[in-house]
């Protein structure tokens, strides 16, 4: 017997600034629920990722994110994305800056 537990969706926070250094600050594009104690709960399974640039090519995709975007081989700038939650199906869209990658 397998036991399903229905969530309606996330509420989901998601960074706007990398920093690709590798100091384990701002080195990725995170998505996560809010918690109380300033923590967050990983995004579920499934989200659907997809970075563009300035003139709306698509740079990143993923069809199941799991905060692995770090926006190497990308220049310094500002990109967008779009975010389709896995729980919900709640789409986000904002910018991103990434700022010292290693292109």
């Amino acid at each position: 017997s397998t036991t399903v537990i229905s969530v309606s969706k996330q509420d989901l926070t998601i960074s706007n600034l990398i920093t690709a250094n590798n100091d384990n600050k701002n080195d990725y594009l995170y998505a996560g629920e809010s918690l109380p104690n300033n923590t967050y709960k990983a995004i579920l399974p499934g989200a659907k990722l997809q970075v563009y640039n300035n003139w709306g090519s698509e740079v990143f995709r993923s069809d199941n994110y799991n905060n692995s975007f770090n926006g190497h081989n990308l220049s310094d700038g500002i990109y967008y994305y779009s975010l389709k939650s896995g729980c919900g199906g709640e789409t986000y869209k904002g910018w991103i800056q990434i700022i010292g990658s290693e292109k």
